[in-house]
């Protein structure tokens, strides 16, 4: 979205945190979203990274989340509460199917914007466990968030950790593991509000989505 001066000027109005594709999940970007979430702050992801196209999501759920969405959580001093979003219609207003011109939207698409229940009940046990093992490493966690920072500090040994951690090593690899399984409940709680509102708005009957659910259409 980042691509010139003037969409650099709108999304930085926006309050959109640039993040830059495969620079993993210790990039400034996730140091930030880190550090507004412990100042109290709301902060809103789209966990897939792109809008979930009929034609591109995969058999049986949602394209995965990335795992930059479990370091956030992971990270954060504070636990933070977790509301999934559903947002159907985007895929008809820029579906990959479109012609020219592809940048301008497609106009008379149904959009509906459905706030979930709150999945943190879900999701703290497993933060609680990971910070209970992380706390036996010294220097690896209740840092803010700054990694930036911390490589800059201290050099080599800040690089160091932050390349253990990034590739899910810290704690002889259990640290990937709870990443894959806080993801994983993410995924499973947002997938199940979805289903329900392309139920209910009728998608599924229409023939919307039907490679996408696990449960009967």
């Amino acid at each position: 979205m980042f691509t010139n001066a003037v969409f650099s000027k709108f999304f930085n109005l926006g309050q959109v945190i640039e993040t830059h594709r495969g620079a993993g999940i210790f990039q400034e970007a996730i140091d930030r979203a880190v550090k507004l979430l412990q100042e109290g702050n709301w902060i809103h992801i789209f966990p897939e990274g792109k809008v979930n196209q009929q034609l591109t999501n995969p058999e049986g759920g949602l394209l995965r989340f990335k795992w930059g969405v479990g370091r956030i959580i992971m990270d954060s001093e504070i636990m933070p509460e977790i509301i999934p979003i559903w947002i159907s219609g985007f895929d008809q207003i820029m579906p990959e199917t479109r012609g020219f011109p592809r940048f301008i939207p497609r106009p008379g698409a149904h959009v509906s914007i459905t706030v979930g229940q709150p999945l943190t009940s879900q999701i703290q046990p497993l933060v609680k466990a990971w910070k209970d093992m992380a706390s036996k490493e010294k220097g690896t966690l209740g840092i803010g968030g700054e990694w930036e920072q911390k490589v800059k500090g201290e050099g080599l040994v800040g690089q160091k950790q932050r390349e253990v951690r990034g590739k899910g090593q810290l704690i002889d690899g259990r640290e990937k593991e709870v990443r894959i399984k806080i993801v994983e409940a993410l995924q499973d709680g947002m997938r199940k509000l979805g289903q329900d509102v392309e139920r209910r708005e009728g998608r599924f009957k229409k023939g919307f989505w039907s490679q996408s659910t696990r449960q009967p259409v």
